[in-house]
């Protein structure tokens, strides 16, 4: 299982990375309050905890052995209950769902179109 510190450094690269739009995020079952995103061995899991897309958001953090298609929890946290955290999680959450709605994109295309 992993520390909160340590869960703190992997969401720092996570949401650079997402920003830097170089990892893209997914509709969770089509969710829009729930996205998640899979490397090869590991899985991250963001979501508002009520489904109302408000605070307080859960992450969690799944790994999957090499050719063993189950995973184990190795973390989970809730914003509101994570001290060092929880500011990580919520900036998570929103660039993850801005990356699976493909809100960026999406801002660009109106502004396109507005002239």
């Amino acid at each position: 299982m992993l520390t909160e510190e340590e869960a703190g450094e992997i969401f720092a690269k996570l949401l650079t990375r997402t920003v830097e739009r170089s990892v893209r995020w997914t509709q969770f079952m089509d969710s829009s309050y729930e996205f998640d995103y899979r490397t090869s061995r590991f899985g991250f899991f963001v979501r508002s905890r009520d489904a109302d897309d408000q605070s307080p958001y859960v992450v969690e953090i799944w790994a999957y052995p090499e050719g063993d298609g189950s995973g184990t929890k190795v973390f989970e946290k809730s914003s509101h209950l994570a001290h060092e955290v929880g500011p990580l999680i919520v900036d998570l959450y929103e660039a993850a769902k801005r990356s699976a709605l493909n809100l960026d994109h999406l801002k660009d295309s109106i502004l396109d179109d507005l002239g």
